[in-house]
């Protein structure tokens, strides 16, 4: 079946309907056995880096163990060539996360309640879970992430596990809480975890492209491909994974015909995020970067129906750095140092969140040495 019929709408009701069988399995007999057991396990393995924490239940450490390996089709020269991408335009990469990838998850009326109705995502528990979002990225996509006992895979195991959790605590609480399953879809369904996978593997893609860089077709698919490996780790089924850029987009599209929308939950989480990125950032030379750059990225449609505020100002100083920057990359490749408001902002953003709180526990904000000198580099020119 070609890309172009395979997203059907009838194709996308189906995915709303399942969650992930292997990792619900293992919550449910955790839950099963202990009435805690889920939140003891959390507990363990989201404060650690160790590959299978001390101590789990036997299914726990059984799925961490039975998981681990790489899908048989996974091309390692591939991931090298993915997390290459990420090397060479990381900030750039990181700035499409919190401006293009998180809106865009945002904008998914049914899938974004599950966000609000947690209630990790208001308050400080947006900046950590936004945090733990920034810092999924660079262990997925930092050299050696999905290699054999790489990061990246612990960090995929571990969501994974989580996201069952959650979908666990929603039909716990549904009346309480108002979730519909029967309308919504399952929580953290097939859908929309896939298309979370694809806001990192298409939408900042899309993303970086809007800021004037231009990708090797190559390079695109390579991309992709770390997240398809990604989405294996993180419970999407073969057959809801896209494969190449081509069904990428194509999923992508199909998926923002059928579920994007205005929502309550999607506006607050929308303003939220814009005051968490403003209130980071010391003064006020940078507040209108985050709205500009949200319109610059995603068009004007979605940042109104989310109700981002208009920056004009901003928004010509954007658009004038990435047509600039449209031409100096195919000729003097440079990076985020080459753009004044852009390189700047992105700087502070990076400082300030080098380090969370989590619990009242300071924890560093792991940076790979790419990312710190694209930041010396932006630091210098600001000087």
């Amino acid at each position: 079946m070609s890309t172009s019929t395979k997203w059907t709408n009838a194709k996308l009701d189906a995915m709303r309907l399942v969650g992930d069988p292997l990792a619900d399995g293992v919550i449910a007999a955790l839950s099963d056995a202990e009435e805690d057991a889920a939140s003891c396990l959390f507990g363990k393995i989201m404060r650690t880096d160790d590959p299978v924490p001390a101590a789990l239940p036997d299914v726990a450490e059984r799925y961490f163990l039975d998981t681990v390996a790489l899908p048989p089709w996974a091309e390692p020269r591939r991931i090298e060539q993915g997390e290459q991408v990420f090397s060479k335009y990381g900030m750039e990469l990181t700035a499409s996360l919190f401006c293009a990838a998180l809106p865009q998850c945002y904008a998914a009326k049914k899938g974004v309640f599950v966000l609000t109705a947690t209630g990790r995502m208001r308050g400080h528990g947006l900046e950590r879970r936004v945090m733990e979002t920034a810092q999924f990225l660079v262990d997925v996509v930092d050299e050696g992430g999905l290699a054999a006992n790489g990061r990246g895979i612990r960090s995929a195991q571990k969501v994974r596990l989580m996201h069952a959790g959650v979908r666990e605590l929603i039909r716990q609480n549904a009346k309480t809480i108002g979730y519909d399953e029967a309308a919504r879809g399952a929580p953290v369904c097939q859908a929309d975890l896939a298309y979370t996978l694809m806001t990192f593997g298409f939408v900042m893609l899309e993303a970086v492209e809007r800021l004037g860089i231009t990708l090797s077709q190559s390079d695109k698919d390579a991309w992709v491909h770390c997240w398809r490996v990604v989405g294996h780790f993180m419970g999407v089924l073969e057959e809801n994974n896209p494969v190449d850029y081509a069904d990428a987009k194509a999923f992508s599209e199909a998926y923002r015909r059928h579920s994007f929308g205005d929502s309550p939950e999607g506006r607050e989480l929308m303003r939220s995020l814009i005051g968490f990125m403003k209130r980071e950032i010391p003064g006020r030379m940078f507040d209108g970067i985050p709205a500009a750059l949200i319109r610059q990225l995603n068009g004007n449609a979605l940042a109104d129906m989310l109700g981002v505020e208009r920056s004009p100002w901003t928004s010509r100083v954007i658009g004038l750095e990435t047509r600039f920057f449209h031409v100096l990359d195919k000729n003097l490749p440079g990076g985020i140092a080459l753009r004044p408001a852009l390189g700047g902002w992105l700087d502070e953003l990076i400082r300030a969140i080098a380090v969370v709180n989590r619990h009242g526990k300071q924890a560093p904000f792991r940076i790979p040495n790419h990312l710190a000198a694209a930041r010396r580099g932006v630091r210098r020119r600001r000087k």
